[in-house]
């Protein structure tokens, strides 16, 4: 009788091999933190609150001089100083994973669920909850909704609340889109005519420079798409800077197994739980974002 592999299952084959590389399921990557486009405020370490105010002032300008009638030495009136503060309230956020002692030692070494792997996963944790955490605030953005899909025309009406408001371009305009308003707007751009285009970004290189989540450029607006704007009725915005600010706390590292991202963002710790033989990986943030200056700032409303 011939040896075939159906006879050596299950003693000397498995019915399933995996592979040895571990492929990380498809998600959203990207980062809107790193694109520059929500400003960073600092950290509220030492300030002896979690919450601070951001102060805005009417100076440079927000009011112009007039004339002085009706004579030469008429008095010049006080006008007064128009200001507000917006607080940023710092909150904690983690994630949690653990694994036994045994799950590590079957593992395939270079290739395996680690504690090493696991803490590295919670850097893109951390990212993701920033855009979860941008998403609501920037779906609190004036706008109309519109109960249809996007258009062309709600892109234009987004810019042109932003010029209205006389916000200026020289800190950028910059757009996010839930991936069903982006693939909307696609398509009801291959509608219009004229010279105006959409400009993509696709080489390698490009993308490095604008991070994932970047999809290209139209009328000058940076135009990026995450998932954490859900629907159905989607609410994505357009901002210019100074719309948008974030502060976050910095933990110290204690004592311990415990590993601090470069920016400080992040604090990584091991936990072992001796009585279960399992490793507890801990990742923990301390982050607040909030809209600083609404009129900054315009939503786009769509279904």
């Amino acid at each position: 009788m011939p040896i075939l592999n159906s006879n050596l299952i299950p003693d000397l084959r498995t019915a399933v091999a995996l592979e040895a590389a571990l492929r990380v399921i498809l998600h959203d990557e990207m980062s809107l933190r790193t694109t520059g486009a929500v400003d960073y405020l600092g950290s509220i370490n030492g300030t002896l609150s979690d919450t601070s105010q951001v102060r805005l002032a009417g100076l440079d300008g927000f009011d112009p001089m007039q004339v002085i009638l009706p004579a030469e030495d008429t008095p010049i009136v006080e006008t007064a100083l128009t200001d507000a503060a917006v607080p940023i309230s710092v909150a904690r956020a983690g994630i949690r994973r653990d694994i036994s002692d045994l799950a590590v030692l079957t593992g395939v070494p270079g290739s395996q669920l680690d504690p090493m792997r696991l803490a590295y996963s919670m850097v893109g944790a951390y990212e993701q909850f920033f855009n979860v955490t941008s998403a609501a605030a920037i779906a609190g953005l004036a706008g109309v909704p519109t109960g249809a899909p996007m258009i062309v025309t709600d892109f234009y009406t987004a810019i042109f609340a932003l010029e209205v408001a006389s916000v200026p371009r020289d800190r950028g305009y910059y757009a996010l889109l839930a991936p069903q308003q982006l693939a909307d707007f696609q398509s009801s751009l291959r509608t219009e005519g004229g010279a105006v285009g959409f400009q993509y970004y696709e080489t390698v290189e490009q993308l490095k420079i604008k991070g994932q989540g970047f999809v290209g450029e139209f009328l000058g607006v940076d135009i990026y798409k995450s998932d954490k704007i859900t629907g159905p009725a989607f609410a994505g915005g357009m901002w210019g800077g100074g719309c948008l600010g974030y502060k976050n706390g910095i933990p110290a590292a204690p004592l311990g197994g415990v590993v601090i991202s470069p920016g400080g963002e992040i604090m990584v710790e091991f936990s072992r739980n001796a009585a279960a033989s399992t490793t507890e990986v801990i990742g923990t943030c301390y982050l607040g974002l909030s809209v600083i200056e609404a009129a900054r700032g315009a939503g786009i409303q769509t279904s």
